[in-house]
């Protein structure tokens, strides 16, 4: 199977991967609550519930990444994480009690540590250019994702009869549909699913597979013309005029009117077989070659062009040669970076210099405030439109369909935004809406009384203004991330990234449950949290520009002669 072929089909895959764990989230998250009720569950079930699944995540992310990072292998680590989430999830549809349904959670939440080997595969893969789309489209496979969810809902609410001992009704049925989702996805990733090679080895092989092609082109049309009669048949040669030999000869022995010895066939004993010096078309004497239309001999084209043989003299000042190889030096730093070093950094490897520089600390801390944010946001969200908007369940849930289609949307312009624009700008457009927008809320929402007429339309600008900023920082911290971290070691780097979402993931909705009766309070933190990070960003701007490989390594071969 060609390399294209089998990038088109991994491809595939990693978006499924990601959509599935879309659809998993809207298909649980509306029925969780009233499935804890229904075992008599205290309200700070809910939080543990949803809080565990990014806890297990926490720490299978660097754990996979690492694995990778060994191996090389994405194929089996994603089969791996499946099995976790198929058991989790049948869990789930068991759930024997409030204890079981927490710590099925739990396990799901193993199988979305694979994230972070694929996340690496896709550093590996993609250059420095093509990168940020390819994270933005497996990024807009998960809002698609959360898009089918709340339609799926629709048609397991009815769902109603047994499995064995196990009921199935409203409230089990997201268990045993997400079980059968994930068993589709360890059969899609078994035979759909490449460990692609590196960019570089990519690059070969796409380049001797359009070798092989051309030849196997040749050789068919060598087969056709093999094929062909030697001799025409009767009818067509009595059609033909018949040159006389004498014609010929005449032809062929004179040419611009000077005489041209006639060649010997190459297959007998003629000097002419044998290698031709540079510049000659023959291997005859000067005195028996042709002119070249009236112009002489090779000592025309000598002076005109220079002799290959006698190249230019470095006394003339011309460039003697451009040697394109890598330099030395860049080479031993190559060796020593794919074994011990890193090509962000000179010197060893280490997790201190890996970790603790200033952009690394900065994305990080753009990736924590940008989970907790949004996920304290998302906590608010019910309750406020609850009470001050007057929704109904149908209601949110349309509001979320809006809001995902509209990152779907987003993600797919960024995928064209990212080769023109770079992704330290499109990081911090991203923040500045987000900073206008909710601060617009703070200004303008916990004013309004309650059945306001202004507070629908107020809400949706806000709204729609708010969650157009989410995909530009959700996809260039990715991005940024995997082009500041070291390429070896890629796997690990994506799993502490990740790592660090979920921290902020598991904090925003516990500090908005908390605070949800005090707007301003909610509100006001959010944003203070906002426009620390674009401070940061605007101090650190310098840093976060795309790196240079090897920059403390002169890479400078070409020698000029004055």
């Amino acid at each position: 199977m060609k390399l294209k072929t089998k990038k088109r089909l991994t491809n595939l895959t990693i978006y499924l991967f990601f959509l599935m764990g879309g659809i998993e989230y809207a298909v649980i998250l509306p029925s969780l609550w009233l499935y804890l009720q229904s075992m008599d569950a205290e309200s700070v079930f809910l939080g543990l519930t949803l809080s565990a699944f990014s806890f297990s995540g926490l720490f299978a992310g660097p754990i996979f990444g690492k694995w990778h990072d060994k191996t090389g292998k994405v194929k089996v680590i994603i089969l791996f994480g499946n099995m976790w989430e198929i058991v989790g999830n049948f869990m789930y549809f068991v759930g024997i009690n409030k204890y079981f349904i927490v710590l099925s959670r739990l396990v799901a939440g193993v199988g979305s540590g694979a994230g972070a080997a694929i996340f690496a595969q896709i550093t590996h893969t993609t250059s420095l250019a093509e990168r940020t789309a390819a994270i933005s489209l497996a990024l807009a496979s998960r809002q698609i994702g959360l898009l089918l969810g709340p339609g799926l809902n629709v048609f397991l609410e009815h769902l109603n009869g047994y499995i064995g001992p196990w009921e199935v009704n409203a409230l089990t049925s997201p268990g045993i549909f997400m079980c059968g989702v994930w068993i589709m996805m360890q059969i899609l990733t078994l035979f759909l699913y490449y460990d692609l090679p590196p960019l570089e080895e990519q690059e070969r092989i796409l380049a001797q597979e359009a070798k092989d092609e051309e030849q196997k082109k040749n050789t068919s049309t060598s087969d056709e013309d093999e094929t062909k009669p030697l001799m025409q048949n009767s009818d067509e040669s009595n059609n033909e005029e018949i040159i006389p030999d004498s014609t010929i000869d005449s032809l062929t022995s004179s040419w611009q009117g000077k005489p041209i010895k006639q060649m010997k066939d190459f297959t007998s004993g003629d000097s002419r077989s044998q290698s031709l010096p540079n510049g000659d078309f023959y291997s005859t004497p000067d005195s028996e070659r042709p002119e070249v239309i009236g112009q002489g001999s090779n000592e025309y084209l000598n002076n005109q062009y220079g002799s290959i043989q006698n190249p230019p003299s470095p006394d003339t000042g011309e460039i003697e040669a451009f040697d394109e190889e890598e330099s030395l030096e860049l080479k031993e730093a190559k060796i020593y970076a794919s074994q011990y070093g890193s090509d962000k950094y000179p010197g060893k490897f280490t997790y201190s210099k890996e970790f603790i520089r200033e952009e690394i600390v900065v994305i990080l801390s753009a990736q924590f405030f940008f989970m907790f944010n949004q996920t304290s946001l998302e906590t608010l969200l019910t309750p406020y439109t609850q009470v001050y908007l007057n929704f109904n369940e149908l209601q949110n849930s349309i509001l979320y369909c809006v809001a995902g289609f509209e990152v779907m949307i987003m993600f797919v312009v960024i995928k064209f935004l990212s080769k023109k624009i770079e992704d330290r700008k499109m990081f911090l457009l991203g923040f500045g809406i987000e900073l206008v927008s909710i601060a617009a809320a703070l200004a303008y929402m916990p004013n309004l009384p309650i059945g306001h007429p202004a507070a629908l339309p107020i809400f949706l600008i806000i709204f729609v203004v708010q969650v157009s900023g989410l995909p530009l920082i959700a996809a260039c911290v990715a991005s940024m991330f995997s082009k500041h971290t070291t390429e070896r070691t890629q796997g690990f780097s994506q799993g502490i990234r990740r790592g660090v979402a979920n921290i902020g993931t598991i904090l925003g909705p516990l500090w908005a449950g908390a605070a949800v009766s005090m707007l301003y309070v909610n509100l006001g933190v959010i944003v203070g949290l906002v426009f620390l990070i674009l401070v940061i960003l605007c101090l650190s701007w310098k840093r976060l520009k795309d790196p240079v490989p090897y920059w403390w390594v002169d890479k400078s071969t070409t020698t000029v002669s004055a």
